[in-house]
């Protein structure tokens, strides 16, 4: 057998292949496993002459591949084959193989099944462009979270990760290729589906935090669609992670990571333990991890209060915001008083501001979460007979993560003010002044939130495999995943109580209130002169908790194998048939589904639907050795899915691999895809959520949102509606629900690149790959919009729309003072279609004998060219190059990965250096490139304004800078043992302040721990 070595695909990074030193590839006639590459003393090479220690890893694995001292693992079939899928020869070659006899030169070549293909080719000529990531790279990151190393690739854009706590996902780690959001990013296992994780509803996605980094061999990323290999939600890729197998031995693995200031530890232990013989493999790995949480005072720069009071939530146009979205403290005559000021505030004492400060969120919650997490899992294979074998997964995983967030925010109005509408807690009209005033108040002296998430996950897999015929490879394998999770947030006031309290006649028949006691003086409890009692603190003060489970089963029928022959070779297929059960649910706590609570109410979820799926592939060769085409092959795939919600949907891929000269090598592919709706979205009975909305019937500016309403467009109706002609909208923000929508189509999309790979033979160090992208979104699901119905409701319906089942009827539903009561919005296939497009690149230069060793050099990067839709800023307007606004992520126009490796005997010394270009801020300046003139342009016009091309605020604030972050490492290996010595963001590189966000930076995007060091130890036996 021998391999052979095609430029098909990018290694995530320089090439630094580790073979295993028990159970892997051996050298012929040695009775010592070929040891980590560069690590072994010449006497263990001088056993295989043509691999001296003097060769480079890569030079190792081009000699491997080349059939030199080498042999692999007869499969069922009786052939030389292999049963891994690999996404390039060379990550093969670092797979693990049981060792047998020496083979023959002649034997037949290896075949190897692609990412996002399900045909096998003896030279991976496959059209997808593809990205690898080995073990290695993941242990020597100095960093317990995979989707913090995944996002040094250049393609993977910066949201979507648990890096801080902000609104962020439960502490889940989510991946998000080409700015199209999570979930149109498909995670898989081997490739296999595993199921969701969701935090109450809200955010929802594949975590990555319950896999086993332990017991990963490698992480292939699929640059490309692949609905038609994988099926629905492979709109803009695939991140297959590929187990270990075939190890014998035993590895112990530990890492310690610590900041400069000396907190943000992390620690990771994994013990694997492995098996192999002629006929089977097992592997058992068991990990621990832990990360500390980093409070945001700790840290300086984005993290601090800027000057003038504008910290959290900046705006340097102002001071400080409140958060809250409305009036703060009136006067009787409704007129407000000490704009923003607080009783008890802690800003005056902690940034030097007067009195009339508003609330500092950095003294209460944390930039980074903290997490503890284990998991055990196996993997295992066994060959029942020549043409018969079983295979078997399983992985359990749990994770604890928690982080602490600001106090809830509470309105109070008097009941008889006109001021009062839609107050989250009514003053009692036991008022011991007689006076019409207003509070807004965060309850910090009964204690912040705290946020607590424990979610775990069980995936078994298990099938059979086998061979018919000799050529033909069937495979038959069923899979479960189950995902559970606890969502927990204490001190949480709950309304009820709280106003029961707060009203002496309503506590004593409250018979759980009564033996507490009502608070005498309800402005006590505001300005917290008389703090309340702990059996008060207990009545009115609650944990939420929300519990919810997500279900997927799959089963899954294939086979492969040569049709009939062409001049240029086999004309191969691959088909199968596949059935998918989707089941989710998420039940709150009673006071939560009830609404009694300050937090948002949420309504208990639940449904699941099917699929049966058929899908087919055929991989055509056309010509082979001809003038001009030294290969010319084609690859047809389709799919059709039929879903129980919503019928049925096809998809199809077209790729082309031309290759004019050995050297050189063109690839092009085109095809469709989907995404189908997933249970939240199809089901959720709703979540309340707080909104900016401009109330059509509102006559003054309360909120700042007033939209000028009585005047002669909107006044009839909302006279008509019999909203009073005093009424003002009490807060900018205002309550409503957003649910699923059992009505919703699958988003469709389209997309195709063109690359090419070249090697030249005349200068072998060099591989260059490009690739340019394009891919469009659909009939995109996204939550209703109401403002525009709102005022075309108001503006031009007749009165009967909002009669019960109208299409106005909801904006009609009312409190006697005029607040709205019965605003939803739901889940909709919005209108237009969202595109982005770039380019990859990447150039790979390695040299042997480089003075005393070898080097190896990697430029990757990613160039944004289009990011346009409703998934970005709108139609119409460009996102390349602007922040989202929100504190989430970012679309540089480019991203740029360096890495740098010196091998040197034993020693190995690598750099990496990470680049993103600047972005503007939306909210200062449109997507369009002029000053953003109002918020109703793109964000809000925080920024003030913009004269040539400069902010008149007071920092002088349109975007930020372009970004370096630069990472060093030292290993060292012998036999038995590995030691790597790092330092992350060696520059201390601080993240750059942002406007209108969080944590006043991206912390998805930019390091905000700062210097770090860490220590890697792995001991093999």
């Amino acid at each position: 057998m021998r391999f052979v070595l095609t430029p098909a695909f990018d290694l995530g990074r320089n090439v630094s292949l580790a073979f295993p030193q028990h159970g892997g590839t051996r050298c012929a006639g040695a009775s010592l496993a070929c040891p980590v590459g560069g690590s072994s003393s010449q006497a263990k090479w001088a056993e295989c002459p043509k691999l001296q220690v003097g060769a480079s890893p890569l030079g190792r694995a081009q000699r491997l591949l080349g059939g030199q001292c080498m042999s692999t693992k007869k499969t069922q079939s009786g052939q030389r084959k292999s049963l891994l899928t690999g996404a390039s020869i060379l990550a093969a070659a670092a797979a693990a193989l049981t060792a047998s006899p020496a083979m023959a030169q002649d034997e037949e070549e290896e075949a190897i099944v692609v990412t996002g293909s399900r045909i096998a080719r003896t030279d991976a000529t496959s059209a997808l462009p593809v990205t690898v990531v080995d073990a290695e790279q993941i242990q020597n990151a100095g960093v317990i979270g995979i989707g913090e190393i995944l996002r040094q690739d250049p393609a993977i854009s910066g949201g979507g990760f648990g890096q801080s706590n902000i609104l962020s996902g439960g502490g889940a780690q989510t991946i998000d290729l080409r700015n199209l959001g999570p979930n149109r990013t498909l995670v898989l296992i081997n490739g296999q589906r595993y199921a969701l994780f969701t935090d109450s509803l809200q955010n929802e996605g594949q975590d990555l935090g319950l896999l086993p980094s332990g017991m990963i061999d490698r992480v292939e990323i699929l640059r490309d669609g692949a609905a038609t290999a994988y099926g629905a939600d492979a709109v803009a890729g695939v991140v297959n992670f590929i187990l270990r197998r075939d190890f014998d031995g035993i590895q112990v693995t530990g890492m310690h990571h610590v900041s400069q200031e000396g907190d943000a530890e992390q620690d990771r232990i994994a013990v694997s333990v492995g098996a192999s013989s002629d006929r089977g493999s097992a592997i058992v790995s068991m990990e621990w991890l832990n990360r500390d949480s980093v409070p945001q005072t700790s840290r300086t720069g984005a993290f601090m209060n800027t000057p003038f009071g504008a910290g959290i939530n900046a705006n340097p146009f102002a001071t400080i915001g409140s958060g809250i979205g409305g009036p703060q403290i009136r006067r009787p005559n409704g007129t407000l008083i000490a704009a923003y000021g607080v009783f008890g505030g802690q800003c005056p004492a902690a940034c030097g501001g007067a009195a009339t400060e508003r609330y500092n969120y950095a003294l209460n919650q944390d930039i980074v979460q903290a997490m503890e997490g284990y998991n055990i899992s196996f993997n295992g294979s066994y060959e029942i007979t020549n043409n018969l074998e079983w295979h078997g997964t399983a992985i359990y995983g749990t994770r604890f993560s928690e982080y602490g967030l600001a106090a809830n925010p509470m309105t109070a109005n008097s009941p008889t003010g006109p001021y009062n509408s839609g107050a989250q807690v009514p003053v009692s009209a036991a008022n011991t002044y007689g006076e019409v005033y207003s509070y807004t108040w965060r309850p910090v002296p009964y204690g912040n939130r705290q946020n607590t998430v424990q979610a775990s996950q069980f995936w078994l897999s298990t099938g059979l495999s086998g061979t018919i015929a000799e050529n033909y490879d069937w495979d038959f394998t069923v899979s479960r995943s189950q995902v559970d999770a606890n969502n927990r947030t204490a001190v949480v006031p709950n309304i009820v109580r709280l106003n029961n309290l707060l009203d002496p006649a309503a506590c004593a028949a409250d018979p759980v209130c009564n033996p507490v006691g009502a608070i005498p003086n309800h402005a006590n409890f505001w300005s917290n002169v008389t703090p309340l009692t702990q059996a008060q603190r207990n009545y009115a003060f609650y944990t939420q908790s929300s519990n919810s489970r997500f279900i997927t089963e799959t089963a899954q029928a294939s086979i492969a194998g040569p049709l009939f022959e062409l001049p240029a070779g086999d004309v191969v297929f691959a088909a199968g048939i596949e059935y998918r059960y989707e089941f989710g649910e998420a039940i709150p706590d009673s006071v939560t589904a009830s609404g009694e609570s300050l937090a948002n109410a949420t309504n208990p979820t639940r449904g699941d639907y099917d699929t049966f799926e058929l899908f087919g592939e055929l991989d055509i060769p056309i010509l082979a050795d001809a003038p001009l085409a030294h290969e010319l092959t084609l690859n047809l795939q389709a799919r059709r899915s039929d879903f129980s919600n919503f019928g049925e949907a096809e998809t199809w891929k077209v790729g082309l691999v031309w290759s004019p000269i050995e050297d050189l090598r063109f690839r092009a592919n085109m095809g469709t895809s989907f995404r189908a709706p997933n249970v939240t979205e199809l089901f959720s009975l709703g979540i309340q959520s707080f909104n900016t909305f401009a109330d059509p019937c509102s006559t003054g500016p309360a909120g700042g949102t007033s939209s000028g309403a009585f005047n002669p467009t909107f006044a009839a109706t909302c006279t008509a509606l019999g909203v009073p002609t005093t009424y003002v909208q009490p807060a900018a923000q205002l309550r409503n629900l957003s649910g699923g929508n059992p009505n919703l189509q699958p988003e469709e999309g389209e997309s195709y690149t063109v690359g090419l790979v070249y090697q030249p033979s005349f200068f072998t160090p060099l591989t260059l790959t490009a690739d340019f992208w394009h891919f469009e979104v659909e009939r995109a699901i996204v939550t209703q919009g109401l403002q525009g119905p709102w005022d075309a409701c108001y503006s031009t319906a007749p009165l009967a729309d909002f009669l019960p089942g109208g299409p106005c009827f909801m904006f009609g539903q009312r409190t006697p003072a005029g607040v709205p009561t019965a605003l939803t919005r739901i889940q909709i296939n919005g209108a237009g279609i969202s595109e982005t497009e770039g380019v990859d690149l990447s150039i790979r230069l390695n040299f042997d004998d480089f003075g005393p060793g070898d080097l190896a050099l990697q430029l990757r990067g990613t160039q944004l060219l289009l990011a346009d839709g409703p998934l970005f800023f709108g139609a119409g307007f460009d996102a390349t190059g602007y922040l989202d606004g929100g504190g989430g992520s970012g679309f540089p126009e480019y991203r740029l990965t360096f890495d740098a490796d010196y091998d040197l005997g034993n020693w190995r010394f690598s750099w990496q250096t990470r680049y993103m270009s600047e972005m503007l801020d939306p909210n200062c300046r449109t997507p369009a490139g002029a000053p953003a003139a109002s918020a109703a342009t793109v964000g809000n016009a925080f920024c003030g304004p913009v004269v040539a091309n400069v902010s008149t605020n007071m920092f002088n604030y349109i975007g930020i800078d372009e970004y370096y972050l630069h990472d060093a490492r030292i290993r060292y290996s012998t036999d038995n043992y590995v030691f790597t010595l790092g330092i992350n963001n060696v520059a201390d590189e601080e993240p750059p302040v942002a406007i209108n966000t969080g944590n006043n930076t991206y912390p998805a995007m930019y390091d905000v721990i700062g210097r770090a060091f860490f220590l890697g130890v792995s001991a093999s036996f």
